[in-house]
């Protein structure tokens, strides 16, 4: 789903080891309870890093994005770090058969004319898909401004 695939680009004064280092001070590999880092995940040799936020969690917290940075020396004052946010490959699933199956349902409503109304049931599936993208966005504009900070 392009729908929930955001880009942005984060430049930053640091240099490569000092971006691994700020890093590494923010990400841990894995989440564990009262944990006062802000993202988990990996960071690889070259700075490059996938990660998940880890500062918002609530009864929502599988719409997490997923965020994949690439590091380029190609910027004349530091780094430009290209970070591309995206659901998990597992969410997307899941959103993609939750939409699917209230579609059949509303289909069969449709052809059935049971005391359930079709367009009552269509115009849920349209608010919740509203409400998911719209959490979405929010964590991602967290996430990102987050990064930035730590990263300039």
């Amino acid at each position: 789903m392009k729908l929930f695939e955001k880009k942005k680009i984060i430049y930053s004064t640091l240099n490569k080891n000092e971006l691994i280092d700020v890093l590494n001070e923010n990400v841990e590999l894995f989440k564990k309870d009262n944990s006062r880092y802000l993202f988990e995940g990996k960071i690889d040799s070259d700075g490059n890093f996938i990660i998940y936020p880890s500062f918002d969690y609530n009864a929502r917290n599988q719409i997490r994005p997923l965020i994949k940075g690439v590091v380029s020396d190609n910027f004349e004052k530091g780094l430009k770090i290209e970070t591309t946010f995206n659901l998990p490959g597992m969410m997307k699933r899941l959103l993609g058969f939750v939409i699917l199956l209230n579609l059949i349902v509303c289909v069969i409503l449709y052809f059935n004319n049971l005391f359930l109304k079709w367009y009552m049931l269509l115009s849920f599936i349209v608010i919740f898909c509203l409400g998911v993208y719209a959490v979405y966005n929010e964590k991602v504009k967290k996430s990102a401004n987050i990064l930035e900070r730590i990263l300039k």
